[in-house]
């Protein structure tokens, strides 16, 4: 479980990264600093890590729900839900 979290954890921080990275390539393109493709490159690959990151919490919720029906405890997945 505690490997699962951690997984979640490191996707959260680079979907966090990733939108960051986004609003200052658009930032930098007001300043005509950065081309509109490079905004366009930045939030495609936002928007890819959006989905993973959305994947892997949905795998970590369905693992963790599995393996609590499993002990015939389901109930205890609320304590892993944020």
């Amino acid at each position: 479980m505690k490997s699962l979290q951690n997984e979640v954890a490191s996707l959260d921080k680079a979907r966090k990264d990733a939108h960051t990275t986004s609003r200052l390539i658009t930032e930098r393109m007001r300043n005509q600093l950065s081309s509109p493709k490079d905004v366009n490159d930045a939030l495609l690959i936002e928007t890819e890590i959006e989905k993973g990151y959305h994947t892997a919490v949905f795998g970590y919720y369905l693992a963790a729900a599995e393996y609590f029906n499993s002990l015939g405890k389901p109930q205890q997945i609320t304590q892993y839900i944020k």
